[in-house]
């Protein structure tokens, strides 16, 4: 969805089948962090100049999110300035799994210049890409991303310090139809929330690794790509989390056991015949 489309959606929204929309940006370890609006509020957002305002430091600090010294885009010294999340409308999706909700990205832009943030992670994609279309190329991306799925809930886990979890399966799996079978009703139900949310899904199977899972998306344009990337991240925790499960994306959570993988398919398009280059 476009700016053209925006009186469909304000309709739609109008209408009052959508009570909150999630407005979110990756931050710079790829979660997603933002707000719940109510369905006026975001009306509100898009007709002014700006959109949801948000704290910088998320751009500045670690995974327990304390702030860390020596940036300057915010710092304790000068102060935690804010920026603003603009909605792209182009992100926009109705949630199924969540009664009334709907989920937009946004842009991280500098509040009083109105230029893209140079340190968020979709304004870095979109730089190079830009490089690339001046030269007449674009990019094509996929990805397989690696996850642990653990019988342990999140609470448990932490409590137990992240050892001695309890993995989905207790021998290597590795494309075994059989344990894909036990783990369907997780796996199965990602599948079908990705592809209600219009992310596609080409294949799921068991990996080596106790409890490991491999998803694979089907291939797009690269900023497409990225967005579907972090949104399935977040959708498997929240799924998990609603199974009593807990699920970890770390390349490497347990020294005795093998890592997990994220694999980028890449392929460079030719921009006016749309014919692939390499």
């Amino acid at each position: 969805m476009d700016a053209a489309g925006l009186p469909e959606l304000e309709k739609s929204l109008s209408e009052g089948a959508i009570r909150t929309v999630v407005c979110a940006i990756p931050d710079m370890w790829g979660r997603l962090m933002g707000k719940r609006l109510t369905t006026k509020a975001f009306l509100e957002a898009l007709s002014g100049p700006g959109g949801v305002h948000a704290s910088s430091y998320l751009f500045a600090s670690d995974m327990e999110m304390e702030p860390r010294p020596g940036f300057k885009l915010t710092n304790w010294a000068d102060g935690f300035s804010d920026f603003i999340m603009r909605p792209d409308l182009s992100t926009f999706r109705i949630l199924p799994w969540q009664d009334g909700t709907a989920l937009v990205l946004c842009d991280a832009i500098e509040e009083h210049t109105g230029e893209h943030l140079g340190m968020a992670p979709r304004t870095i994609l979109k730089k190079q890409l830009e490089r690339a279309e001046r030269l007449g190329l674009t990019f094509k991306c996929a990805t397989e991303l690696e996850f642990f799925l653990f019988r342990t809930d999140y609470d448990e886990a932490w409590k137990k310090r992240y050892r001695d979890l309890a993995p989905t399966s207790r021998y290597r799996a590795d494309y075994h139809i059989l344990q894909s079978t036990r783990d369907e009703d997780f796996v199965g139900l990602i599948r079908d929330r990705l592809a209600g949310a219009g992310v596609i899904v080409e294949n799921a199977k068991t990996e080596w690794g106790l409890g490991q899972q491999e998803i694979t998306l089907k291939y797009c344009d690269a900023l497409l790509m990225a967005d579907r990337h972090a949104l399935y991240k977040h959708w498997v925790k929240e799924a998990a989390s609603e199974f009593g499960y807990s699920a970890t994306f770390m390349a490497k959570p347990f020294i005795e056991e093998v890592g997990s993988s994220c694999h980028i398919h890449a392929s460079l398009w030719d921009r006016e015949t749309s014919n692939p280059i390499s």
